[in-house]
């Protein structure tokens, strides 16, 4: 490895992954959009709740929903997740060309809910540790989020390469010295990899 990447840590929702918004449901997108925004959720990701339950009940009061119709919502949502199968074959690859480049997993996902990231680790075994902010107890954007985790690995942001599709996860990322990619699509990620393995600088271009 000619930079001094040595690790890839990668968001899980948009980018190794999809999901399709609920159509049977009596919760429109949009409402969904204001709820997975909102802060109940936010401290849901978090651990903020003792239980899905709980959160769920919150929701229905401050959401006017019913809490039995989200939890439909939810479990059509988890039902339609597919993988980004081409962009896990490209690290697959990477990983056996780079064979000292470790693969990490950083995912804003409360814990009754992680399994379905965690079954992507086991269907596809390239990463060293998949992170999820129910079991951390704190999220992205959060600096405290990044920090916790390059202690964890052992590196510094220098060392470390993170792609995200948000542009706040990124620019979070980034104040605190870590290497980010805005994801786009496959395409674009896949040969910015390439370039900042290879030793070519990110710069803010690369936010676009």
């Amino acid at each position: 490895m000619m930079s001094d990447i040595q690790a890839l840590i990668f968001d899980f929702g948009n980018v190794l992954c999809k999901w399709t918004p609920p159509t049977s449901s009596s919760i429109d997108h949009k409402k969904m959009k204001q709820i997975m925004t909102s802060d109940v959720w936010c401290d849901y990701e978090r651990g903020g709740y003792a239980s899905e339950y709980e959160c769920y009940k919150v929701l229905e009061e401050r959401f006017a929903i019913k809490s039995e119709d989200f939890a439909s919502a939810m479990a059509e949502a988890r039902q339609s997740l597919r993988v980004e199968t081409a962009l896990l074959e490209f690290l697959t690859a990477l990983r056996e060309h780079y064979s000292s480049l470790r693969l990490f997993g950083l995912s804003n996902t409360p814990y009754p809910e992680e399994d379905a990231v965690q079954s992507i680790g086991r269907q596809w075994p390239i990463f060293d540790h998949i992170y999820t902010s129910g079991t951390l107890r704190m999220r992205k954007p959060d600096i405290s989020c990044y920090k916790h985790v390059l202690k964890e690995i052992g590196l510094s942001a220098e060392e470390v390469l993170f792609i995200d599709d948000s542009l706040e996860n990124v620019l979070a990322a980034r104040s605190v010295g870590i290497n980010s990619i805005l994801f786009q699509n496959h395409k674009q990620v896949s040969c910015l990899i390439k370039d900042a393995l290879n030793g070519t600088a990110l710069d803010d271009a690369n936010l676009l």
